[in-house]
C-alpha cells in the first residue's frame, strides 16, 4: 500500500486521462519520501527487522510506530554456524551476510570466486549442507542443534568474516524469542518483564509498523504535497528569485522540501520520544 493512491490524486486535481500516470507515480514516491523524512519515521505499513542496544531498563522504544504486529522479540545472540575454508592455494576466504543472501568468497587459487546462497531457501541445517556441497574446500557445522530447524533468513547480517585455514567465521542468529513482553502500539514502547540488558545491538525486533489504514489528514497532506510538485513542475527551484515584467517573484527556500504550512499539519506525526528514567 501507500499513503495515498494515484487514483485519489487524479480525482483531487480533476485528471481523467492516463498520460501522466508515470509522473504521478514518481510524485507520490517523492512526496511520501519527503513526508517520512520530515517525520523521521516510516508511515506506510511495512514489515522489517531492527536491532537495538539494550537499555539496562524494562523499557525500550522501537524506531518505528505505530506497531501493528510483533513476530519476534529476542535478547542476545547465538552462534549457529561455524564456517571455514581449507584451500591451501588461496590467500583469503570470507563469509558475508546481508538481509537476503550469504556470500562465500575465495580469493586466489584454483577456486577463486564467489558463491551466493539465498537465505530464505534454507534452514540453518540445510544451509550448512549447501555450503559443504559447494565442494570448494568449505566446511560448515551447526553449533546448536535446536537452531537447525530455524529459517536461515533469521541469520544476522555481518561484514566479511575471514575464515581461511585455522580462522573460523561464527555466524549468529537472535536468541530464543521472548514471551513475557508487552508493547504500546501507538508509541512503540516495549516492556520486557526481565528487562533489556545493556549491550550493543543485542536486542532483535521483527515487527510490522506504520499505518495499515492511512489517517485522512495524513493522506490529504501527501495529496497537497503532490499537487505542489505537480503545479511547480515547470518551476526552476534553483532560482531564489526571478523578474516578471515589473515584478519580482521570490522562491521559498528548500524547493521541493515540505513547506512550513504542511510541517505544521504534520506535527502530530513527527517522531517524538519521552526519556525513560
Amino acid at each position: 500500500m501507500a499513503l495515498t493512491t494515484i487514483a485519489n490524486f487524479k480525482s483531487y486535481i480533476g485528471e481523467t486521462g492516463t498520460t501522466n500516470d508515470t509522473l504521478f507515480t514518481a510524485l507520490l514516491a517523492r512526496a511520501t519520501s519527503s513526508v517520512e523524512k520530515y517525520c523521521d519515521r516510516t508511515l506506510d505499513s511495512t514489515t522489517g527487522r531492527d536491532f537495538y542496544d539494550g537499555t539496562g531498563d524494562y523499557y525500550l522504544y522501537a524506531d518505528q510506530y505505530p506497531i501493528t504486529d510483533i513476530t519476534l522479540l529476542s535478547v542476545g545472540r547465538q552462534s549457529v554456524l561455524k564456517i571455514t575454508n581449507a584451500n591451501s592455494d588461496a590467500w583469503n576466504a570470507h563469509v558475508k551476510v546481508d538481509a537476503t543472501t550469504m556470500t562465500l568468497t575465495i580469493n586466489g587459487g584454483t577456486n577463486d570466486g564467489t558463491d551466493p546462497l539465498t537465505l530464505s531457501s534454507y534452514t540453518i541445517t540445510t544451509l550448512a549442507a549447501a555450503i559443504v556441497a559447494l565442494a570448494k574446500g568449505w566446511s560448515a557445522t551447526v553449533q546448536i542443534s535446536d537452531f537447525g530447524v530455524w529459517s536461515a533468513s533469521e541469520i544476522i547480517p555481518c561484514l566479511a568474516l575471514r575464515c581461511l585455514d585455522t580462522d573460523y567465521a561464527y555466524v549468529e542468529c537472535p536468541d530464543e524469542p521472548e514471551t513475557d513482553f508487552k508493547y504500546e502500539a501507538d508509541t512503540g514502547r516495549l516492556y520486557l518483564a526481565t528487562g533489556f540488558p545493556t549491550g550493543t545491538q543485542n536486542v532483535t525486533l521483527k515487527y510490522t509498523y506504520g499505518y495499515a489504514t492511512v489517517p485522512g489528514d495524513l493522506e490529504q497532506i501527501v495529496l497537497d504535497l503532490m499537487n505542489m510538485y505537480w503545479q511547480g513542475r515547470n518551476t526552476d527551484f534553483s532560482l531564489q528569485s526571478e523578474r516578471l515584467g515589473d515584478h519580482w517573484k521570490t522562491m521559498a527556500a528548500g524547493g521541493h522540501d515540505v513547506p512550513d504550512h504542511l510541517q505544521k499539519r504534520l506535527a502530530p506525526y513527527k517522531k517524538h520520544r519521552i526519556a525513560v528514567c
